[in-house]
């Protein structure tokens, strides 16, 4: 236990603010916490964990590449299924002893997966068709994920089934020649998914898989919503009714994946309003005004959002919205019609002002919650 608790401790009960018993209570609760913190890896262990990984799946990978047009077919292939069995194989023996180590081993098997699984079919010239070996990655890591009950194994298929999706997107507007079409497709369909991941997280004793879902979608959000309102702003939008329906479906698909960690009603609800400010940015061309206005309204709802579940990150995704809107608006509609110094000033202006008043309502928002959000 640490001085300053025990001299607290001592204070509270000489004047009879606690009990002996509660004394005692609280110092076998620290002691037990003291232990554990002991027996855990510290900071620089994770590091020297995470880079000998790197590092050994990096001479692996060289080895390998140095040596692969000696091999014959067959012993190409034995290597991948021996280093998918090593990987995997290491972390089961590390299972009891290191469960951290056992996480990273199997996570790096899956992601080994991915290169067994396109180099498999180049060894046997296996017809192209490259979005199905991203769904045989992600089906592997989603049984890895069933299998081993692993939020790193249920982190690598979130990010990998919409990766399937957009690529097979990508592989139908080829064969239609619609890109235009395809990129807006796949723009909105990962701007709900990372909206849907944001929700998976409620306080901060989510699973861990639930706090890796919120961090995917809190890290995309923002540059997935920038592009589709810039896809908005030089396209005429999507009017495809095969396209309109695979976003339908993707949002369907991303609202069972968020079910898998949060099974609330208002998680559907939250979604199902955020795929209707979704969806129109690729489906409706807005006017120029009309499209700050929307843009607003986004960050003004994740505001409404964080409030209403007490979590700080979207107010400051929110904030953040806001703030991007202003500038964009800024630098598009009013730099221009100024002088030079006069727009110089401007932006000046707006820096010290505006930055210094959404600051105050960021942090004045951020103290009505109940500090479970971070």
């Amino acid at each position: 236990m640490r001085p300053i608790i025990l001299t607290h401790l001592n204070r509270w009960l000489k004047a009879g603010i606690i009990s002996e018993e509660t004394h005692k209570n609280i110092e076998a609760f620290e002691a037990s916490q003291t232990s554990a913190k002991k027996t855990s890896l510290r900071w620089p262990a994770i590091i020297s964990l995470v880079f000998g990984l790197h590092l050994f799946a990096s001479g692996l990978l060289l080895f390998v590449a140095a040596n692969w047009d000696r091999f014959s077919p067959a012993t190409r292939f034995t290597q991948l299924l021996m280093m998918l069995a090593l990987l995997h194989g290491l972390g089961i023996w590390c299972g009891d002893k290191n469960p951290k180590l056992s996480t990273a081993l199997h996570g790096l098997g899956t992601i080994a997966l991915g290169a067994a699984i396109y180099l498999t079919g180049q060894i046997f010239n296996l017809s192209e068709h490259w979005p199905t070996g991203v769904l045989l990655w992600a089906i592997g890591a989603s049984l890895g994920h069933w299998l081993l009950r692993d939020w790193l194994q249920g982190a690598l298929a979130a990010m990998l089934i919409p990766s399937w999706l957009a690529s097979e997107w990508v592989e139908y507007a080829r064969a239609r020649t619609d890109g235009d079409q395809a990129v807006g497709v796949v723009m909105c369909a990962m701007l709900v998914f990372a909206l849907a991941y944001l929700s998976a997280r409620k306080n901060d004793s989510d699973p861990l898989l639930a706090k890796a879902m919120g961090w995917i979608g809190g890290i995309s959000v923002i540059p997935l919503a920038l592009a589709n309102l810039v896809y908005n702003s030089h396209y005429r939008g999507i009017s495809n009714s095969t396209c309109i329906t695979m976003l339908i479906i993707a949002s369907l698909i991303a609202l069972l994946l968020v079910n898998v960690v949060r099974k609330e009603r208002i998680v559907a609800i939250v979604n199902f309003v955020a795929m209707a400010w979704a969806l129109p940015l690729c489906t409706v061309r807005f006017a120029s005004w009309a499209l700050y206005g929307w843009a607003v309204l986004g960050s003004v709802g994740f505001v409404i959002w964080g409030l209403f579940e007490e979590r700080r990150e979207r107010i400051n995704i929110g904030i953040a919205g806001f703030a991007i809107t202003v500038l964009s608006f800024y630098f598009s509609h009013l730099m221009d019609k100024l002088g030079r110094s006069l727009s110089m000033m401007g932006l000046g202006a707006l820096f010290l002002i505006g930055g210094w008043q959404l600051e105050r309502l960021r942090r004045n928002l951020n103290a009505r919650t109940a500090g479970t959000g971070q």
